[in-house]
Parts: C-alpha cells; sequence; structure tokens
C-alpha cells in the first residue's frame, strides 16, 4: 500500500537522537476514585497545561492516568519544534505557570524536569504509530516529580 510506504519514509525522516527538556507534572486529582476529581477539573487543568506549554514551543506528549495518579508529560525540543538553546528555561517558566494556575484552581502539582539527549520518532507499525521520547531522561523526569511532593 503507497500510503503506508510515505507514513514508513516519514516516521524514519522523523526519528531522531536530539537534546530535549522533559517535564512530567503529576495533578492531586484521581479520575478513579469518587469523589477526588470532576471531569470538568481535569479539562480546567488540562487546558491550564496547554497554556503554559504552547506558546514556549512545547508539545503535551501525553495525558495520562497510571499508577502515580494523573499524569501530564510535556517535552521541548521534540518535533514539530526544533530544539531552541533555551528549552530548559521555558520548561521551569512552563512549570512555574502551570503550579500557580493549578494553585489557583485549588489543584495541587509535583512536577519533574530533565534535559538532555535522548530519542524522538515514532514507535508502532503502519496500522497504529505515536510520537515517542525514550531516554533516560524521561524516567528522570518521572522520578524527580514522585520526589518533588506537593507544592
Amino acid at each position: 500500500h503507497e500510503g503506508a510506504r510515505d507514513l514508513e519514509d516519514i516516521a524514519l525522516f522523523a526519528a531522531d537522537v536530539r537534546q530535549m527538556t522533559v517535564m512530567f507534572i503529576a495533578l492531586k486529582l484521581d479520575l478513579l476514585r469518587p469523589g477526588m476529581a470532576t471531569v470538568e477539573q481535569t479539562h480546567k487543568a488540562l487546558l491550564e497545561i496547554q497554556k503554559a506549554i504552547y506558546p514556549r514551543k512545547g508539545t503535551l506528549r501525553q495525558f495520562l492516568q497510571d499508577d502515580k495518579g494523573l499524569l501530564a508529560i510535556a517535552v521541548m525540543g521534540m518535533p514539530p519544534f526544533s530544539p531552541h538553546e533555551n528549552d530548559q528555561v521555558r520548561a521551569v517558566m512552563a512549570g512555574m505557570q502551570v503550579r500557580k494556575s493549578l494553585e489557583e484552581l485549588g489543584i495541587g502539582t509535583s512536577i519533574g524536569i530533565t534535559s538532555g539527549t535522548a530519542y524522538s520518532g515514532f514507535v508502532g507499525s503502519s496500522g497504529r504509530r505515536e510520537m515517542c521520547a525514550m531516554g533516560s531522561i524521561v524516567n528522570m523526569a518521572a522520578r524527580l516529580m514522585c520526589k518533588a511532593g506537593e507544592g
């Protein structure tokens, strides 16, 4: 199938090992526990995160609930954007904005930010693929978020 081959070419073209800054944001909301969070609160929180990340040329890589709670993962320097010399500063400024705006909504946060070299590219097959960031800096950002505590 010709369209699938075009996607394979794009996937190879977009794969890269590059300098990135990764930010993990834990929201002190739990959609799986009754009374802990509402869908409305979650949408407001996501909007505030987007308002902090997008103007700074960041990518909201993922928004999910796992064993660590409700998480947002943002990356500076991930395609479609090129890395910037000040991506670390952009991430810290975005993190400060997220913390302040979510605090005003009564939502606590825990944030971990790391910077370094990581793989950025598509993973999967022609049936389903997604852009990812993989490397030790991604894992370290998650660990820092867990250690950061709220506030």
